[in-house]
Parts: structure tokens; sequence; C-alpha cells
């Protein structure tokens, strides 16, 4: 019986061939079923650990990875400046293009103004209003667009701090998903673990 890595939301590669490590289930003398992770690739069939050992040691990983708590107030100051400055530059197009809607706008009434007394043809009023109402439609999915206001931000911040300094007790607790989604997180690249222990993975910068 296979064992998929949705089962435990675990992602491992073997640090000698590269490859992801595959889950299988072995009846011991007893009839008891037991979880393994190995390396199925001929020729290397380099790794392979029971299912429990392999979590333990990807959760005292995440554990010696915990941010430092004097680091978060830095972290949280450097989210609000990305935020302040994000939220200026939104303002600033947000201002382009409602300028831009109210000109549009004028140009529409130009338009049907000289298609009803008969200035333009009907094949250029088709013509020019369809090209107003795209430039129109991209200009509200702008208007559209909402930014984080700074009171999210901060919510989310406490969130962050949280789940940066208990990653481990976080994952352990977590569904299926979320521990894919955790572990995508925070090492983008991928578990590399060799015959005994995970081996230098490259985490996210928060963790340097």
């Amino acid at each position: 019986m296979g064992l998929g890595t949705a089962e435990t939301g675990l992602h491992a590669r073997c640090a000698a061939c590269g490859q992801c490590l595959a889950g299988s289930f072995s009846t011991g003398r007893h009839g008891g079923k037991h979880g393994y992770y190995f390396c199925r690739v001929r020729g290397c069939r380099a790794v392979k650990f029971k299912r429990l050992n392999l979590d333990v040691k990807f959760l005292e990983l995440l554990d010696s990875l915990r941010i430092r708590e004097a680091f978060l107030p830095l972290l949280r100051e450097a989210i609000r400046a990305v935020w302040r400055q994000k939220k200026s530059l939104r303002d600033d197009q947000l201002a382009q293009a409602r300028k831009r809607v109210e000109e549009l706008q004028a140009y529409r009434e130009r338009i049907l103004r000289a298609w009803i007394s008969e200035k333009i043809t009907k094949e250029i009023y088709d013509d020019q209003m369809g090209k107003v109402g795209t430039e129109l439609e991209a200009a509200g999915l702008l208007e559209g667009e909402a930014v984080l206001e700074l009171a999210e931000v901060e919510l989310l911040l406490d969130f962050a701090g949280w789940m940066l300094t208990n990653a481990a007790s976080v994952w352990a607790g977590a569904s299926f998903e979320n521990r894919l989604r955790i572990q995508r997180a925070l090492f983008a690249n991928g578990l590399p673990v060799s015959r005994e222990r995970f081996g230098t993975p490259e985490p996210v910068s928060l963790f340097k």
C-alpha cells in the first residue's frame, strides 16, 4: 500500500540523487502496519526512514530554525514600510485611473453627439465606442484592486510572529494541506535528506 505525501504533509528528496522520496507501508511480524520513506531510484536507494523518525527529525529542524523574538520588531517595521510604499503607489495609480475615467467618459459623450448629428459613420462610432469601453473596463479594474488596511496588516503580523516562533508546533497540529503549505513557504527549494538526517536546506530569508 502506498504512502502518499498528502497523508503526512512532508515532501523530502534524496540528498544523493535529488529525487523525491516515496512512501509505503510494510506489515510487521505481528500484523501491524509501519510507514516508511525511501529513495526508489535504482542504483541509488541511499535513504530509508521510518515515517515517524523522519517526521520527528523535521520537527527538530523546524524548531532549530525558530526566528529570534528580538528580530520581530525589525520584521514588523520592515513590512509596515513596504505596506506604506505600496499604498502610496496604489493611491497615485488610482488618482491617475480616475482622471482617465473622466476623460474617457467625456470622449464617449462627444462620440455620441457626433454620431447623433451624423458627423461620423456608424462604423466609426462602433469602433470608437468599443475602444473607449475597453479602456474604461481596465481603469475600473484598477479601482477595484484593494490594498490591506494597516489594521489588517497588524493582525497578519501578529499571526506571522506567532507562526515564526512556533513553526514546529504549528506544523505538528496542522491539517495535511496546511502542512504542505507551511513547508512550501519555509523551504521553497525542497528538503534534502541523507541516510542520517536532513541536509542543509535553504530556508526563507526570515530565518537567516
